[in-house]
């Protein structure tokens, strides 16, 4: 499973908008694209999550993989 630190919790900053309308990348850890998602208007949290729930956790997680926004890196693997 891809984790992302999109979610805006009381307290912290919100790192999201800034950059939500920019290309979804997922990426092996060697940097190899395993896939490319333009959104529809802007990303929310929600919306990301829908996108990267759907890789199957032997896609992502025999080598790894790092997700960005842009060039913004907001989550990876822990399995």
């Amino acid at each position: 499973m891809i984790y992302l630190i999109t979610d805006i919790l009381e307290g912290e900053p919100d790192i999201l908008t800034p950059i939500n309308k920019k290309v979804l990348y997922i990426r092996y850890l060697d940097g190899e694209l395993l896939s490319e998602v333009h959104p529809i208007d802007y990303w929310t949290h929600d919306s990301l999550m829908e996108v990267v729930n759907n890789f199957e956790e032997h896609d992502v997680c025999a080598n790894g993989a790092d997700a960005f926004l842009g060039d913004e890196w907001i989550g990876s693997t822990e399995c």
